[in-house]
């Protein structure tokens, strides 16, 4: 939500098929058209996020008591938590979709999204997901660990890039800006190998919904006056009410220390993972400086050190004899 600039192939596919050095294989994303494009650079596009959001923000009280997100893997449900906790709304933003299925020289044992197994494992075989008439807003398809590691993806017979040997569930945009188009996405298992589709799952992003909810967000966020190395200084008008807490993308560290219009307030974990401050309503001077815990403890034992090396320097210079220190 942060993220100000992207840098994307102008036409991906044949782009990163070419291996374009400028841009890493995970830039592929088709939702990129959604951004607003500022510069193009050798058959690459830089394209700015309008709805970028500033180091901190007002945010609603949840987001300190919410310190577990409802699966392990950063997946749709829990993309759609984060930002319904700040708000403090229930909002969709991904909507699960129906889709066609097509077998080739496999079998399914336990529905739609069961084992896929290769019935002759000296041909090829795939699990081919269709997504018929899809509209304008970003598709997105959910890839299991099992499917990461153990087979090929394709979306319409290109190669995906950036895909392949995850260590968690990856959301992949497929398609965004193509009304009325079919997208197929293939599965095809390495050398006839099981693979689990538990969790496989079609979404549609709600743009509507998400647009508004961000510039609600947008509307009380952090004015920075001085952005320093170890110190943050701005200006907020908190809205009040259930939003009271300003909540930053600063990950948490205890040498964070927060003042509001000078005075020393106690900071907070947002999400159990990002510095959050509590600050009433109206507007606020906000100051962030970061000391590291460790470093006042190391300076006094250094001080120290250096100390006791210099009383003992003073103690063996006092026992040399008078007569040895005249002679010199």
């Amino acid at each position: 939500m942060g993220v100000k600039y992207f840098m994307a192939p102008v036409d991906q596919f044949s782009n990163l098929a070419n291996s374009n050095d400028m841009t890493p294989p995970s830039s592929y994303r088709p939702d990129i058209s959604f951004y607003t494009p500022v510069k193009k650079l050798n058959g690459v596009k830089i394209y700015q996020n309008l709805l970028a959001l500033s180091l901190g923000f007002a945010a609603s009280k949840d987001v300190i008591s919410a310190d577990k997100f409802p699966s392990s893997d950063f997946t749709a449900d829990d993309q759609s938590y984060l930002l319904n906790k700040i708000v403090g709304s229930d909002e969709t933003f991904f909507e699960p979709v129906n889709y066609q299925v097509k077998l080739e020289n496999c079998s399914l044992k336990g529905g739609q999204t069961g084992l896929l197994q290769t019935i002759n494992k000296n041909e090829s075989s795939s699990y081919e997901l269709i997504l018929e008439n899809v509209s304008a807003e970003p598709y997105y398809v959910q890839l299991t660990t099992d499917i990461l590691w153990n087979a090929v993806v394709t979306v319409n017979e290109n190669g995906v890039p950036g895909v392949g040997n995850g260590s968690q569930p990856m959301l992949f945009n497929v398609c965004a800006n193509s009304p009325g188009s079919i997208i197929k996405v293939k599965i095809s298992p390495y050398n006839g190998k099981p693979v689990s589709l538990n969790d496989l799952i079609a979404y549609k992003f709600n743009i509507s919904n998400f647009e508004k909810t961000m510039r609600s967000v947008m509307n009380n966020q952090l004015q920075l006056t001085y952005n320093g190395k170890l110190q943050l200084c701005g200006t907020i008008d908190m809205p009040g009410g259930k939003k009271d807490v300003m909540m930053t993308s600063i990950p948490y560290n205890k040498g964070w220390t927060a003042r509001v219009d000078g005075q020393k307030v106690k900071t907070y974990k947002a999400f159990n993972t990002f510095v959050a401050i509590k600050v009433p309503k109206g507007k606020h001077h906000i100051e962030l400086s970061f000391w590291p815990p460790l470093l006042t403890a190391g300076i006094i034992v250094s001080l120290i050190t250096w100390l006791i090396l210099a009383l003992c320097w003073k103690y063996e210079k006092s026992k040399i004899p008078n007569n040895l220190k005249n002679s010199k």
